[in-house]
C-alpha cells in the first residue's frame, strides 16, 4: 500500500494519501497533504491533521491534538486520557470519553450565513449550548457561533472543540 503509510510511536509524513497506525504504544505524530487518517491504539499522544480528509482515532489514553481542513473527527479516549483540542474546518466532531472523565469543555460550532443552520452540540454538563446574536463579519464569511462551556466530573483535562458547519456530540461512555 503504497500511500497508506503504517508508524509504531514515530512521525509519518505524507504529501497524499491516507494514513493507518494500528498500534502507537509511544505516541503518534502523522501528517497528510490530502487523505484520511485511523488511529486504532495509541498510548502518551497523537497528534495529527490533515489538510483534506476524516481522522478517526479508536482509542488514545494520552493526550490527543486532531485538525482537519475539511472533514470528520472522530476520537475515543481511553483509559485516564489526557487533554482533548479538536478542530474541524468543515465537518462533524464526536468525541467519546470514559465515564466519570473530569474535563473543562469548551466546545464551539461556527455557521455560516448560507449554510443549513440547524447544528447543534451535544454534551454532558450544566447549561444549554448559547447561540450568538449577531452575525460576525470578521472571518470572511458571515458566521454565528453555538458554544458551551461547562465542568464535567468536577472538571480537569481540558477539553477543546471546534468546528465550522457541523455538529459536535462529546459523550460518556465506549462506541457501542
Amino acid at each position: 500500500m503504497k500511500d497508506s503509510p503504517s508508524a509504531s510511536g514515530n512521525n509519518v509524513s505524507t504529501m497524499g494519501g491516507d494514513i493507518h497506525t494500528e498500534d502507537a504504544e509511544n505516541g503518534a505524530d502523522v501528517m497528510t497533504m490530502g487523505g484520511d487518517i485511523t488511529i486504532k491504539n495509541a498510548r502518551r499522544f497523537v497528534r495529527a491533521k490533515t489538510m483534506g480528509g476524516d481522522i478517526e482515532i479508536d482509542s488514545i489514553d494520552g493526550w490527543v491534538q486532531a485538525t482537519t481542513m475539511g472533514g470528520d473527527l472522530e476520537v475515543t479516549v481511553t483509559g485516564s486520557g489526557g487533554d482533548v483540542n479538536l478542530t474541524s474546518m468543515s465537518g462533524t466532531v464526536v468525541l467519546r470519553v470514559p465515564p466519570g472523565f473530569g474535563m473543562d469543555l469548551d466546545l464551539e460550532i461556527a455557521f455560516t450565513k448560507n449554510s443549513r443552520k440547524e447544528y447543534v452540540i451535544t454534551a454532558p454538563g450544566a447549561g444549554s449550548p448559547s447561540v450568538s446574536p449577531e452575525w460576525d463579519y470578521s472571518q470572511g464569511s458571515p458566521r454565528k457561533y453555538i458554544r458551551k462551556s461547562a465542568s464535567v466530573n468536577g472538571g480537569g483535562h481540558k477539553v477543546t472543540v471546534k468546528t465550522i458547519n457541523g455538529n459536535v456530540t462529546v459523550s460518556e461512555g465506549s462506541k457501542n
